[in-house]
């Protein structure tokens, strides 16, 4: 395994270009470079590190606090931030062991998996579709969150 190199700053941990804060019982919040307004706004850690897993908060595909304008544009969005919030934490989406997503249209859930597939592999992960009637985003047609091991 090879070394990681942090910078202590304030009070946080600077990894790679991605702010790590220590908080309580053993858990590490990251926040990869562009999310820091939502880390400050909603006050939540868009990524947790805690015992060999990393834990995503949701992510929906959108161009600000607009919903894209097709579904294969929003899930490309989303699975693109999500790679990236892994590869900031030194992980590669071919470590993801589980998938929730939720969808406010059935309709939309085959073009989800196709995009899907472009960024996980076999072995696969566990996926959970969970359907509901809104999202954070107005227009948004899914949210994705996801566990990944480190490792």
């Amino acid at each position: 395994m090879g070394a990681r190199l942090g910078v202590l700053v304030g009070g946080a941990i600077l990894m790679g270009g991605c702010v790590a804060a220590r908080i309580p019982a053993g858990k590490e919040s990251l926040t990869p470079p562009g999310l820091e307004l939502l880390r400050d706004s909603y006050h939540l850690s868009p990524v947790v590190k805690s015992n060999g897993f990393l834990f995503l908060s949701g992510v929906i595909g959108a161009n600000g606090l607009r919903a894209a304008a097709t579904a294969e544009e929003e899930f490309e969005i989303a699975w693109k931030q999500i790679a990236s919030s892994l590869e900031h934490a030194g992980v590669s989406t071919s470590e993801i062991v589980e998938i929730v997503s939720y969808h406010t249209d059935p309709a939309s859930l085959a073009a989800f998996a196709q995009v899907k597939d472009r960024f996980v592999s076999q072995p696969y992960p566990t996926w959970t579709a969970v359907g509901v009637s809104w999202l954070a985003v107005p227009g948004a047609r899914a949210e994705i969150k996801v566990t990944a091991r480190v490792p």
